[in-house]
């Protein structure tokens, strides 16, 4: 593959940048600089790292007083608070769609599905060893 066809777009890192510059705040105080480069480095030279997009986040942020900015930018406790909810959340989503539970679930009604159709392909087709198969694991 080319490097064009692995290039991520703007709209692909949007929904997520607010929570990558606040978790990088978190680690220490950065200029804005530093931020862009972190965010680089972060995304591999996948993302061409948007400017105005940063700065879109970094003023919002500021507004809604997740972060303070005077020569640096740095994570205040309502951002810490709001960082920490978003986590907690993604770990319960995880752990409803991604637990060894849920994995077991999905395998389970796969192979309830993937019986099922064998069963209807045996019995249109006429096919008695696909019953036959069916009926005996059943």
């Amino acid at each position: 593959m080319s490097k064009k066809q692995l290039q991520i777009k703007d709209s692909q890192v949007k929904k997520n940048l607010r929570w990558h510059i606040l978790r990088l705040l978190r680690l220490n105080c950065r200029t804005k600089q530093e931020l862009i480069d972190k965010l680089s480095d972060m995304y591999l030279g996948y993302w061409q790292v948007n400017d105005e997009l940063v700065n879109v986040d970094l003023n919002r942020l500021v507004n809604e007083s997740l972060i303070r900015y005077s020569d640096t930018y740095e994570i205040t406790e309502k951002g810490l608070d709001a960082l920490g909810k978003k986590e907690r959340e993604h770990e319960q989503y995880l752990l409803r769609r991604v637990s060894k539970g849920a994995c077991a679930g999905y395998s389970l009604w796969g192979n309830v599905g993937l019986s099922a159709l064998e069963f209807i392909v045996g019995f249109l087709s006429g096919s008695i060893a696909l019953l036959r198969t069916r009926c005996i694991l059943l």
